[in-house]
């Protein structure tokens, strides 16, 4: 996983001048000229050259096939990263971490006069600064605790996405690993404790802990509505894996992407990429203010090549049009993007509308967003009503996890053809038109291609 060298604090340089502006960023110049010092990444080579050559490969297992691309990309990373890695650490006043499913270094407390330096270095293709975590989770509106005598037996976001036929076929997301990258569970929940992975199933770059944990109940909530039993879950029979990135920054999320790919024991020790989720959903995201940058780019296409279903939430940040957050606002064309619908099958008045910041149409799909009930994290009987994208992306998660329990060793552009093919148009409107895209044409960018349907999806 991810290397730590050294941590030492000092005080800071002033900018003088700082390499070309193709290698270094305008906001991390401005910042080194204001603080003297700051959190930055280093970005190597692509890794598109060395995914690229799996596209047409065929693998005896799904294991092998992640296997073999996770142990390329660390090759990869290794020659690549070598000479810069040996040359960072002989610099005691900086903590330097690095990534081998992106090809990048974290370099934290850098000055500017490092920066200089690096910045002349021919491996080096850009130096930005790293993403802070705060504000990156996508917080429900309004959440309230709710007693265990509130709870139906099926919740009305289970019932809308109609999982009872499917269920009565007996798919109820069976031999499917569902990951999530949140604040974590609460493992003993009574809702989760059957279907927790176990061995390889978490990691917290931060607290290092050996069993999952949930201080803030979102990942509980998210987790409950995706695997939950008792009527909260839209695949109760699938297993579930998570990584803690919050607390944390960039760094962190692109720690965690490596271990849903290639899941480690808790102390980041002893890979086995046979064990890696087969979606990956995202309750977060930052905010770009209507400009992303396709920081997590790098990410979705390992996973994309490993066979990865991977989800976002648009964000809670609407009704206006390029209000998503990223990366969920990202362009890859294998990426699922999540707004929501309340009871009524209308747009929850939060929901984050599109285009994405480079003109495709987002959000993919939608799901029930508002009044959702699921499991909370202060007792292991505790429930919770939220509200936001980040309780509709689970119920998408869960009816992938429910076609890829039908179909599993369907691709992944056949789990998303299926998803919007099944997709129900009865969406009111919201009489924004964003994109130039009349909302009574589909896909738009409130709606993408309608609501998520799970026996339409499925058969």
């Amino acid at each position: 996983m991810l290397l730590r060298i050294a941590t030492i604090v000092v005080i800071g340089l002033v900018l003088q001048v700082v390499g070309g502006p193709t290698k270094v960023s305008s906001p991390l110049e401005q910042t080194l000229k204001i603080n003297g010092r700051s959190n930055i990444v280093l970005v190597l080579e692509s890794t598109r050259s060395v995914l690229a050559q799996f596209k047409s490969s065929n693998f005896a297992s799904l294991g092998e096939r992640r296997t073999v691309i996770a142990n390329s990309l660390k090759g990869h990373a290794q020659v690549s990263q070598a000479s810069l890695l040996e040359f960072l650490s002989s610099i005691p006043e900086i903590i330097v971490k690095n990534s081998w499913i992106t090809n990048q270094i974290f370099v934290r407390n850098a000055n500017a006069s490092l920066v200089e330096e690096l910045a002349q270095r021919s491996e080096i293709v850009q130096i930005r600064e790293e993403k802070k975590g705060i504000n990156k989770f996508i917080e429900p509106i309004n959440k309230k605790k709710v007693t265990t005598t509130n709870i139906k037996n099926l919740q009305w976001g289970v019932e809308r996405v109609d999982v009872l036929p499917v269920w009565n076929a007996g798919i109820n997301g069976t031999g499917v690993r569902v990951g999530i990258l949140d604040t974590g569970v609460r493992v003993s929940h009574e809702s989760l404790r059957h279907n927790y992975v176990g061995e390889y199933g978490w990691y917290a770059p931060l607290a290092r802990s050996k069993l999952p944990e949930d201080e803030s109940g979102h990942g509980t909530h998210v987790m409950g509505t995706i695997v939950g039993s008792g009527g909260i879950g839209v695949a109760p029979g699938a297993q579930w894996m998570a990584c803690q990135n919050n607390p944390g920054d960039e760094c962190e999320d692109i720690a965690c992407g490596e271990f849903m790919l290639c899941p480690t024991l808790p102390d980041g020790s002893n890979p086995d990429c046979t064990k890696s989720a087969d979606i990956v959903s995202n309750s977060w995201g930052y905010l770009t203010f209507g400009g992303g940058d396709g920081f997590f780019d790098e990410i979705f296409a390992a996973w994309d090549a490993a066979g990865i279903v991977h989800i976002f939430s648009a964000g809670n940040d609407g009704p206006k049009c390029r209000s998503l957050r990223t990366p969920g606002d990202s362009s890859y064309p294998t990426l699922i993007t999540v707004g929501s619908t309340d009871i009524d099958d209308n747009l929850s008045t939060f929901t984050s509308f599109g285009p994405s910041y480079l003109g495709p149409i987002k959000p993919n799909i939608v799901a029930p967003g508002t009044d959702i009930y699921s499991a909370g994290h202060k007792s292991d009987d505790a429930y919770e009503l939220s509200n936001g994208t980040s309780m509709a992306a689970p119920h998408v998660a869960g009816v992938v996890a429910l076609i890829l329990s039908a179909q599993p060793n369907a691709t992944i552009k056949e789990v998303t053809t299926r998803l919007y093919e099944g997709a129900r148009k009865t969406i009111s409107q919201s009489g924004i038109n964003c994109g130039n895209i009349p909302e009574n044409v589909y896909p738009n960018n409130h709606v993408g291609y309608g609501l998520v349907n799970a026996p339409t999806s499925v058969f």
